[in-house]
């Protein structure tokens, strides 16, 4: 994966996230209502939380392979990539 589409899948999971609570509070009702997703409320409810798990999952799965890239790419003396080369 490129560090782009890491940082990517950061910010798609966040924008999950608030997205479900925006569209709830466009439907008239409060920030992260899920009852207002959809017209029968258990619905709503079952939606919303499907969507907030994926983009918690998104973010948390995004944000665990970035902290992996950022010790990956350090050298066995603790160095970075940039680092490394000058003595």
């Amino acid at each position: 994966l490129r560090p782009a589409v890491v940082r990517s899948g950061i910010a798609l999971g966040v924008m999950i996230y608030a997205g479900v609570g925006v569209v709830a509070l466009l439907g008239g009702a409060n920030y992260l209502d899920y009852s207002a997703l959809a017209h029968d409320p258990v619905h709503g409810q079952e939606l919303g939380i499907g969507l907030i798990e994926l983009g918690v999952g998104i973010t948390v799965a995004s944000v665990m392979v970035a902290i992996f890239f950022n010790f990956a790419d350090r050298g066995r003396d603790g160095r970075g990539p940039q680092e490394a080369g000058r003595e």
